[in-house]
């Protein structure tokens, strides 16, 4: 796995470096790479109005890991990453299949160092949105009284959300944004103002409803481990007592951590998972049916081709005769 280390006060110095490691150009605003091993498509907008907005279209080879380091001389600081579905489809009886993916808004401060892992294959797109505690207070003049605690808080945290219809719907306009000629800064830190208030009423909402927000960083890190090590036992899954002695949570603190983190159940999850791995083999490989229902952790074959059919409307045959076809 590759690692890239980014400096919130130096991302222009970095995104140059990166342009020029891998060919690409950086014009001060738009960092751009195409080859083989990496496609980036990045737009950086420096505070404007006290905000800055990145806005991420990648697509790697190989995995991929970007830490964004904080000195000390930086101030307190707001970050946003909404991370958004790749927008590939595949039509298959004129019904469109895409592999599931949990589309998450991450909010947290610059206390701590922020991973993000891009894992290979797949396109990434995502907005992060970056503001000075001090400017957010300005714009928002405590409109979210509940949250100001939290969002003042030097100590470390992370919450996860959801990404709503509606949030959906604006990351769509940013992302069209692109293509402007004239304005685009202006509507593009418009926009992103109104896409952080859109999360900022679904934190209020949860903290209204007695849900605790504002996740300590062991314990995010904790649970993007136990993601890691189910993906690895998919063929027999831990049971909850198991994960219980190994992560140390109780099994209502642990399934209730992990659909914080995750947005859905331990079995959805792995079902999920599944469910993508057996997408992928039968898209992309000649493995057997019988031989992916064995190792994806399902009792039969049978019951693999009738997991697939409910997802997808197909047979697992159907579906890999479905994707060829359509590919030539």
């Amino acid at each position: 796995m590759r690692i890239f280390y980014i400096q919130e006060s130096k991302r222009k110095e970095n995104y140059q470096k990166f342009a020029e490691e891998f060919g690409g150009t950086f014009d001060g605003e738009n960092l751009k790479i195409d080859n083989d091993d990496l496609k980036v498509d990045i737009t950086y907008f420096e505070n404007i109005f006290g905000v800055s907005v990145i806005i991420n279209e990648v697509y790697l080879e190989d995995d991929v890991r970007f830490e964004i380091n904080p000195t000390k001389e930086e101030q307190l600081m707001l970050y946003t990453r909404f991370m958004t579905s790749s927008d590939s489809q595949v039509i298959i009886n004129d019904k469109t299949v895409e592999q599931e993916y949990i589309d998450s808004a991450v909010i947290s401060n610059n206390k701590n160092s922020l991973e993000t892992i891009y894992r290979k294959g797949k396109k990434i797109k995502s907005v992060t949105i970056v503001v000075p505690f001090s400017e957010w207070i300005k714009v928002t003049k405590n409109d979210y009284p509940e949250l100001t605690d939290l969002f003042k808080e030097e100590t470390p945290w992370i919450e996860v959300v959801k990404v709503s219809s509606i949030m959906k719907k604006t990351l769509a306009e940013i992302f069209s944004l692109k293509k402007m000629s004239f304005g685009r800064r202006a509507f593009t830190v418009t926009k992103s103002l109104e896409l952080c208030s859109l999360l900022f009423i679904e934190l209020m909402k949860k903290k209204q409803d007695g849900e605790e927000i504002g996740m300590k960083k062991e314990e995010f890190e904790l649970m993007e481990t136990m993601k890691e090590d189910l993906r690895n036992k998919l063929a027999k899954p831990p049971k909850i007592d198991d994960l219980v002695r190994e992560y140390g949570m109780s099994a209502t603190k642990l399934r209730e951590t992990f659909k914080r983190v995750v947005g859905t159940s331990i079995h959805q999850f792995i079902l999920s998972e599944r469910f993508h791995l057996a997408y992928d083999a039968l898209v992309n490989s000649e493995v057997p049916v019988s031989k992916l229902a064995i190792d994806l952790g399902f009792n039969t074959t049978a019951h693999f081709s009738d997991a697939i059919k409910k997802k997808y409307g197909v047979s697992p045959s159907e579906l890999r005769k479905s994707i060829k076809y359509g590919a030539n």
